[in-house]
Formats: structure tokens, C-alpha cells, sequence
């Protein structure tokens, strides 16, 4: 009997300890940076409307390399209000939602969501080529894409998905 307790033990205390890990704890992917902790390359134009103006990097949460891609693809694919209505926009900008999330049988997941000041908006389709974007960076798990003024769409862990809407 004590063999079977251990892992049990274990486990519950791996899942409490990521309930207390700070969200500026940050990870960084393996991935070709210059000295600025940017990827070196650019999206190619063909596959997307890349802003250039825009920077990215492929920092997260410590929880970062526990995100399955599935999950944010699941996310940005079937969540995601797509038209180019300004649905999305951060915390005080008044817009209905600020990201989607999307997890596997639990309430921690992949989240998109827009982070900044309350003039930091989007439209569902603008969040959707942020996203492809942030992925033809090599960004595997998690991400950034500053695209002005403090605005960012962030691809990273959420702890609680049902936050999110």
C-alpha cells in the first residue's frame, strides 16, 4: 500500500505547487534569438499580413512547456469569435472579451489573450494572424506579439480557463 500512496503524494503536490508559482515567473523556448531575447527571422510575407512594426518573443510562465499546442490551436480554431468585428480587447478597454483558453479535461489550458492598457483592442480575425504569427516565429508553446503602443497578444499558460471569455 505505501508504494501506490507515493505517487499520489507526489502528484497532489506537483498540482499545488503550480497554483502558487508566480505569472512573472517567465520561460523561454529554445529558439534562435538575437540579444534581445527576439527570434532572429521574420514570418514570410505569402503566409500571413505580418506587421512589421511588430516585435515577438516566445517567453511565458514557468508553466509554459506544460501547454499542449493542441490545446491553443483548439482554442484560436473553435473559440475564437472570428470576423473583424473589435470583439477582444485587455482588461478596462470595454470590448466583451479578452482572449480565449482551451484545456483537456481540466480547468488549466492554452489562453490567447490581449494584455496592455485599455486601448489595447483586436478583432477576432486580427487575434487569429497574431497567433499564426507568434507560431511562424518558432514559438512552440508560448509567445508574444507586441504590436504597438504596450499592446500584446500573448499565447501562454492560463490557470483557469473559465476566467477567460
Amino acid at each position: 500500500m505505501r508504494f501506490f500512496t507515493l505517487p499520489i503524494v507526489l502528484a497532489y503536490i506537483s498540482g499545488a505547487t503550480s497554483l502558487v508559482i508566480p505569472h512573472s515567473t517567465t520561460y523561454n523556448e529554445t529558439a534562435s534569438y538575437d540579444g534581445n531575447q527576439n527570434l532572429a527571422s521574420q514570418p514570410t510575407a505569402e503566409s500571413s499580413r505580418f506587421d512589421y512594426n511588430a516585435t515577438y518573443d516566445c517567453g511565458g510562465s514557468i508553466m509554459c512547456p506544460t501547454v499542449k499546442v493542441v490545446w491553443c490551436d483548439e482554442g484560436v480554431n473553435s473559440k475564437l469569435i472570428r470576423n473583424d468585428d473589435v470583439n477582444y480587447g485587455a482588461i478596462g478597454s470595454g470590448k466583451p472579451h479578452f482572449g480565449v483558453c482551451h484545456g483537456q479535461v481540466t480547468d488549466f489550458g492554452c489562453g490567447v489573450i490581449i494584455q496592455g492598457p485599455s486601448h489595447c483592442v483586436r478583432s477576432g480575425n486580427e487575434m487569429w494572424w497574431d497567433y499564426q504569427e507568434i507560431r511562424q516565429w518558432g514559438c512552440h508553446h508560448c509567445g508574444h506579439k507586441y504590436w504597438g503602443d504596450g499592446c500584446s497578444t500573448d499565447v501562454d499558460y492560463w490557470q483557469s480557463c473559465r476566467l477567460v471569455w
